[in-house]
């Protein structure tokens, strides 16, 4: 047993080796096209095994890849040919081989069409009316901010500046509020010109999960916490809590991607009858009566 399956292991080990030199003098493609199994009628090429091998493996990880596959691939066959005898030809598999293949060349049509029309993004005009005829649609699922943030050492001497700072900053402070935070080895976060989910902020000060935060945004705008180690500054210049309406710019992508499967579900049934009425135009079909 043990010798059997060191042959094996030989076997697959060089099995990369021995298709791609198959044949001496041959093209690349005709060694590609070698037979390495066969079973019945069903063959296993070369090729088929060394596009499972990643560019880059070492030898016995690709024998294992090829082993496990290659004995796959003989037990599926010797299957499929044992299920043949046991069913012979089935009228029920044979229509259900034929509805999915129906089925299949259909949705690859379609999804061509639809990939040649709707290859460009809607307009903004568009988004903007779709945004204000769909708000249901556009509700915000987990609370979102903008604003800005500091985590000081609880040990500095200076807090006191950083608050008046975070209290009295106005856009376009962020770049000398980084450059305080960096002298003063404090992390500054700004998030005030895109809408930043509460839960990305509350992961950078984690205190803030112990609180009620739809509570604490709808009392307050500006939050300074303490733990042993940090004082945590947040000032927040806008919001929108759970159920709210989406803001647009962040409701974009969204709008468009509904925007694109309606008109791709409008196109499909245009098709369908465009393509029956031509079809009872042309007397293609016929029904008993």
């Amino acid at each position: 047993m043990r010798a059997r399956k060191q042959i094996l292991f030989i076997a697959f080990t060089s099995l990369t080796m021995l298709c791609a030199m198959a044949s001496c003098g041959k093209s690349s493609k005709d060694v590609d096209k070698e037979v390495y199994a066969k079973v019945g009628d069903e063959v296993l090429l070369c090729e088929d095994i060394k596009a499972l091998i990643p560019e880059g493996t070492n030898q016995n990880d690709s024998a294992a890849i090829a082993e496990a596959f290659v004995k796959k691939w003989i037990t599926n066959s010797l299957i499929y040919e044992e299920a043949k005898k046991e069913l012979g030809e089935s009228e029920e598999i044979n229509d259900m081989v034929e509805e999915y293949r129906k089925a299949l060349i259909i949705h690859k049509y379609e999804q061509n069409l639809l990939d040649q029309k709707f290859s460009t993004m809607p307009s903004e005009e568009e988004m903007h009316i779709f945004y204000e005829d769909n708000q249901k649609l556009l509700t915000v699922s987990n609370p979102i901010v903008k604003g800005m943030s500091m985590k000081i050492p609880a040990s500095k001497k200076n807090i006191d500046v950083a608050r008046k700072m975070m209290r009295g900053a106005k856009e376009g402070d962020e770049d000398e509020l980084d450059k305080w935070s960096l002298r003063n080895s404090s992390v500054f976060l700004y998030f005030g010109k895109e809408w930043t989910y509460l839960s990305d902020v509350t992961r950078n000060i984690p205190i803030l999960s112990d609180y009620n935060t739809n509570k604490l945004l709808n009392t307050s705008k500006y939050l300074e916490l303490r733990d042993d180690s940090f004082v945590y500054i947040v000032r927040i210049t806008d919001y929108r809590l759970e159920g709210n309406i989406e803001p647009y710019e962040m409701a974009k992508p969204k709008i468009a991607t509904l925007i694109i499967n309606q008109r791709k579900k409008d196109f499909i049934r245009q098709l369908e009858n465009d393509i029956y009425n031509e079809g009872v135009r042309n007397e293609k079909i016929t029904i008993r009566k």
